[in-house]
């Protein structure tokens, strides 16, 4: 008999670790897509480059967006919405002003972080500026 509730338990060992394997993957997963790459083209110096893209929320939830991680003064980020419902989208405004000096071709690195979600989303801007 105890030979039998061996076996037994051997069989239901997977039915079990399955089945909590199953409810870790019903839970709420947020994902986020940034339309990307961000490329201004080519501006003067002087200019102030305005860009848009979109946030889009993928995921199961609403997405609440915290503050965006800016690399320098030089740029001004702003959503239109700071929730953003489940299979829903924002636009996402972006103003750059070079700073004195700055020419070539530049990149800067912007983080969007989120009260709701751990890992922050990302993306760059980037073009050329040429001096007059």
């Amino acid at each position: 008999m105890r030979k039998h509730g061996f076996l037994i338990s051997l069989l239901l060992l997977p039915l079990l670790l399955f089945t909590n394997c199953n409810n870790n993957t019903n839970r709420s997963i947020n994902t986020i897509s940034i339309d990307t790459p961000i490329d201004w083209g080519v501006s003067m110096a002087e200019d102030t480059i305005k860009m848009t893209t979109v946030l889009r929320n993928l995921g199961s939830r609403d997405i609440l967006i915290d503050f965006f991680a800016i690399p320098c003064a030089c740029i001004t980020v702003e959503a239109e919405s700071n929730v953003i419902k489940q299979n829903d989208s924002t636009l996402i405004h972006i103003r750059f002003r070079p700073q004195a000096g700055e020419a070539g071709f530049i990149v800067n690195n912007i983080f969007v972080h989120f009260k709701n979600i751990q890992e922050p989303g990302h993306f760059a801007i980037s073009g050329r500026i040429r001096r007059r």
